[in-house]
């Protein structure tokens, strides 16, 4: 039994649970600068839910670029290559977003916060295998 090879590998699954965790905190700011677009714009009845998401998302994607490429993942890349992949996620999560939200509110009659806690489910395990794989 090689115990380096399992060593080696309880450090890399130790590294991932800890990117994870950050990713999800960083995430959970995002979601926060997300729904309160969402709420701002619903209560005063600007736009229409699936519209005030996607302002809401794009404002939250920004604060989780700057949290996961300095702390998340401390990305080596400059912000030029970072973000000319972060940018084509994002449409991957807006994508998925607005579409989530639609389907969940116009075919199956769900309340808005269900739907979009749903849509935000999604975007979270996407996002966190895309920005670790690829992005940072």
């Amino acid at each position: 039994m090689d115990f380096n090879k399992m060593e080696t590998g309880g450090l890399r699954a130790n590294g991932v649970y800890q990117q994870a965790g950050k990713f999800l905190g960083s995430g959970f700011l995002g979601t926060v600068c997300h729904y309160g677009i969402l709420w701002l714009l619903v209560s005063k009845r600007l736009v229409d839910p699936v519209t005030a998401s996607s302002f809401g998302m794009v404002a939250g994607a920004v604060v989780v670029y700057l949290l996961n490429y300095h702390v998340t993942f401390n990305s080596p890349k400059k912000h030029f290559g970072a973000v000319s992949r972060f940018v084509p996620m994002v449409g991957i999560g807006f994508t998925l977003n607005g579409s989530i939200l639609y389907i969940a509110i116009h075919f199956f009659a769900l309340p808005l916060i269900p739907s979009q806690v749903l849509a935000t489910a999604a975007q979270f395990f996407s996002g966190f295998y895309i920005s670790r794989k690829w992005v940072f």
